[in-house]
Parts: structure tokens; C-alpha cells; sequence
């Protein structure tokens, strides 16, 4: 029993040992490396960047820069021995800040710091609220702001629910210099709003608060009536599940099954010559138009439409097919996902096509009676166009 005892005591001493040793640094020296030097500062939007000249100094492995934030939190930045420069970003205001550099040898050993000053200008989360600009919208509101940084930086909307009470109502995340979004959803009542902007640091803005009363949206009524003006594009009308009136009949296929939707069919038939192909149809009567749905026939490939426009008209379209009086409602890139070759696809890829092409149309267009979807390029790399549905969104009031 002694023995065994002897053996587990001697057995708990190596394995602390060696773990100590695996937690230890890959190198132990006690010297201090020589300090970094020429430290220059430029400042930035939420902080600066430090340039400076790095020690020579076998031993040096990183520059570690400390900074503490006005509520009190140590912020670290780091930058490795292949480089020159430091970049402190994150910072919530355009205070001075002092900031303590210290080069770091490879057993994790500190110089004496170096205390350099900072002033960072005004971080982008700041500036872009300034732009925000808030009007109601179908079903919702639309929040515009300018980015011109391009940070990464998230809208935060606050609403009153059916019940009044004041709570989150949507996130949206972009690092776009001019932002567009809607949101939707919301009831046709007066609704008080509140949005924010927050960056990934977790800093965030003012609160933004209005009271809006969203524009009442609903499904615009099919069927849609055929218009074949001169230049628009010949219809393929050889087999049973392809004619144009395919496109508002309200039957098309949500599951993706095999390479070539066994749906129902709008097909056009174009000379292939680089131009753009166009169609057009009518509503019922006009409507403000809010955003459209495009339902594909082919599965990222064929004649499904990669890039294409929409575009209206509010009154009677010239009878020679011209494009005078049309108003542009909006462009679409149609995105596969995965980035997979064509036939070949990722259950992301199976779900956006099933849900179809769903995007916003021109927010202040008058209301709108024609039609035209124009194809700029399809996946096989000309503009014929295979639709199955056309679904609308709107106010017919």
C-alpha cells in the first residue's frame, strides 16, 4: 500500500511538471527586450495607428499596446515582429487617451512602457447616426444612413408591439456607404420607433424617436393582363408548361427536387445578340408598389435570370414600345449561395431558391398600371429569361 501511495505521489509531481511546462512560454528568458522607438501617431475614426521602429533584438516577438477606456476597461492591441505599425480602433468618443506601449520578448516579458497620446476622431457609429433618416414604408418603416467608412455596423429598431410595450423589433447588419432598409411586418397603426446604431465593439449612439403609422401593404391581385409591345421579346410557346401567362396563375414549384423544376413556365426566345430582353404585362389597376418576387424555373443555371431590372409605368405606355415614361422600380443580382458549380448545390442554396427572389422596389415611385422585367444576363451568359411566378407587393388604395 506504501509503495502504491509512493508511486501516485511521485506520478501527481511529473504530471504537474509537465503541465506546467506546457502552460509555460516556448522560451524562458527573463531579459526584457529592447523598446520599440520612432513612435508616430495618426489618428483615425474610433482611434490611430502607431508606427514605430521595431527593436533588433532576437528575443523581440510582438508590440502590446494598452489603452483604458472612460469606463475604466483595459483594452489590448497587439501586432506581431513582421510589422511596423499598430492599429487601436473600438474607442466610443473623441477624448484624449493616453496609451502605454511595450515591446514583448518571446517568454512574454514587458519593456518598461512608452506612453504616447492619441486622439481618435469621431468613431464611425457617431457619424453615420447623424445621416439616419427615418419615413414609413409598407408594412414598416425605412431607415437610410451613409456609411462613408464602410465599418461594419448594426441598425437597431425599437417599436411598440400590440400591447404598447416598447421593445426590439429588428436588428439589420451592413458596412455599405449608403444603406437602404426596410423594415416590415408592422401593423397600419401609429407605432413610436426608436433606432440606434451600434458598431462590434458594442458601442452605441443616440436613440433616434419618431412615431410613424405604416403604409398598409398587401398582396396585389392577379392575374395580370399579357401586353406584348414592339421589341419586347417572343414567347416560347411549343410545349403545354410554357406560355406567359404562367407567370401570375399562382402555380409554380417551391421544392427543390431535381435540376429542372417540373413547374409551369414564362420562357422567352431572344436573337442572343447581347442586348438586353424585355417583357411586359399590366395590373388590374394602378398600385404603389412595394416590393416584388421573382419564383425561377431553372435552378441556378439555363435561362433563369442572374441580373435584371424592373421597371413601371404609371400611365399608358407609348404604343411603339419605347422606353419613354418608364420609371426604373429596381435591379436585382440573383446569388447562389454556396459560390458551388453549376448542378451542384448546398441546402442554402435549395432554400433561397425555394423562397425565390424577394427585394424592395422604389420607394417613392407614383403608382404604377404597366409592367417590364428586363434581363441583363442569365446563367448561361445571354438575356432570355424562364419565370415561373411574378408575385407583387403593395397598395392598390
Amino acid at each position: 500500500m506504501k509503495i502504491k501511495i509512493l508511486l501516485l505521489a511521485i506520478l501527481s509531481i511529473v504530471m504537474g511538471a509537465c503541465k506546467d511546462e506546457i502552460n509555460s512560454p516556448l522560451e524562458k528568458d527573463s531579459s526584457i527586450s529592447g523598446n520599440i522607438s520612432n513612435i508616430s501617431v495618426k489618428n483615425l475614426p474610433g482611434g490611430a495607428v502607431l508606427t514605430y521602429s521595431i527593436p533588433e533584438d532576437p528575443s523581440f516577438s510582438h508590440v502590446l499596446a494598452e489603452v483604458i477606456t472612460k469606463g475604466g476597461k483595459i483594452r489590448q492591441f497587439k501586432a506581431s515582429n513582421f510589422i511596423n505599425s499598430l492599429k487601436i480602433d473600438g474607442l466610443d468618443d473623441t477624448d484624449k487617451y493616453t496609451v502605454k506601449v511595450y515591446a514583448v520578448n518571446k517568454s512574454e516579458v514587458r519593456s518598461e512602457p512608452l506612453s504616447v497620446e492619441i486622439n481618435p476622431l469621431t468613431p464611425p457609429f457617431r457619424t453615420v447616426f447623424q445621416t439616419v433618416e427615418i419615413v414609413e414604408d409598407f408594412g414598416g418603416i425605412n431607415v437610410k444612413f451613409k456609411n462613408e467608412t464602410e465599418a461594419d455596423l448594426g441598425l437597431i429598431l425599437y417599436a411598440t408591439d400590440s400591447l404598447g410595450e416598447f421593445k426590439q423589433y429588428g436588428t439589420f447588419y451592413s458596412k455599405a456607404k449608403n444603406v437602404s432598409h426596410s423594415f416590415r411586418g408592422m401593423r397600419s397603426d401609429k407605432t413610436k420607433i426608436g433606432v440606434f446604431i451600434r458598431d462590434r465593439w458594442e458601442n452605441t449612439s443616440d436613440t433616434l424617436f419618431n412615431e410613424i403609422t405604416p403604409l398598409h401593404e398587401e398582396m396585389i391581385k392577379k392575374p395580370y393582363t399579357d401586353i406584348t409591345l414592339p421589341g419586347d421579346a417572343p414567347i416560347y410557346e411549343g410545349l403545354s408548361y410554357i406560355a406567359k401567362h404562367f407567370m401570375w396563375d399562382g402555380r409554380w414549384s417551391t421544392v427543390f427536387s431535381n435540376p429542372y423544376n417540373p413547374g409551369l413556365s414564362m420562357t422567352t426566345l431572344g436573337p442572343n445578340d447581347g442586348k438586353p430582353l424585355h417583357v411586359t404585362f399590366a395590373l388590374a389597376k394602378p398600385a404603389r408598389l412595394s416590393r416584388m418576387r421573382v419564383s425561377n424555373y431553372y435552378q441556378y443555371q439555363n435561362r433563369t435570370m442572374r441580373n435584371y431590372e424592373i421597371w413601371g409605368h404609371p400611365g399608358t405606355p407609348p404604343s411603339n414600345g419605347s422606353w419613354d415614361g418608364w420609371i426604373k422600380l429596381g435591379t436585382h443580382e440573383q446569388v447562389k449561395p454556396s459560390g458551388l458549380p453549376i448542378g451542384q448545390y448546398s441546402e442554402e442554396d435549395k432554400k433561397a431558391w425555394e423562397a425565390g427572389d424577394n427585394f424592395n422596389l422604389l420607394a417613392d415611385a407614383p403608382a404604377i398600371k404597366y409592367i417590364r422585367i428586363r434581363c441583363l444576363l442569365n446563367w448561361t451568359g445571354n438575356s432570355n429569361m424562364a419565370i415561373a411566378e411574378v408575385t407583387l407587393w403593395g397598395s392598390e388604395r
